[in-house]
């Protein structure tokens, strides 16, 4: 297979698979703003934009750097091998994320409990876990990616998120959770 070939074939499959994840969101958009009211909605966009905020920094490029030194690595440009490469960007993205996630859990615990609301503050713990899942995730589909094993990586992908979606429907709509049950599916 020459490069042009290998190049489509790879893109046909990112791109159907970023196609797929988007009609996710498409497709929760209208649920969710059925199930919460504005207030919840409000909380459910503070409390998203603060995970994906703080998960910038708990990845710390690290998924970007698993995707660059890949084939250096593999090829043993580095001077250690390919086992070197995991467990180096694995044990830094689970120290870097478990760190964000403890600083976190801290700051509610000794600054935001007197200021929040405490719909917020209940949240707090569980995105602070959801920041820590995130991260992990990334490096590990960046691994994936880094393989070039296109399939594979749509599938982990598309699963996860229709995973999360289905898990949190469930959660808010049978058991009456609301934001709780939204959060705690997408931890799961």
């Amino acid at each position: 297979m020459n490069n042009s070939q290998r190049f489509s074939y790879q893109y046909s499959y990112y791109f159907s698979g970023n196609i797929l994840i988007s009609i996710a969101g498409l497709i929760s958009f209208p649920i969710w703003t059925r199930f919460f009211s504005k207030e919840e909605y409000g909380i459910l966009a503070i409390i998203n934009t603060t995970i994906f905020f703080l998960v910038v920094f708990s990845k710390l490029g690290l998924p970007h750097a698993a995707l660059r030194f890949y084939s250096d690595f593999k090829e043993n440009k580095m001077g250690t091998g390919i086992e070197s490469y995991y467990t180096t960007l694995i044990s830094g993205s689970i120290i870097i994320s478990a760190s964000v996630a403890i600083i976190v859990l801290l700051m509610t615990e000794i600054f935001f409990y007197r200021s929040f609301n405490e719909k917020i503050i209940s949240l707090l713990p569980l995105s602070a876990i959801i920041i820590f899942i995130i991260s992990i995730n990334s490096i590990l589909t960046e691994f994936i990616r880094a393989e070039q094993r296109g399939i594979l990586y749509n599938i982990v992908q598309i699963v996860s998120r229709y995973g999360q979606l289905v898990i949190s429907i469930i959660l808010v709509y049978v058991f009456q959770e609301n934001l709780y049950g939204f959060f705690l599916g997408t931890a799961i």
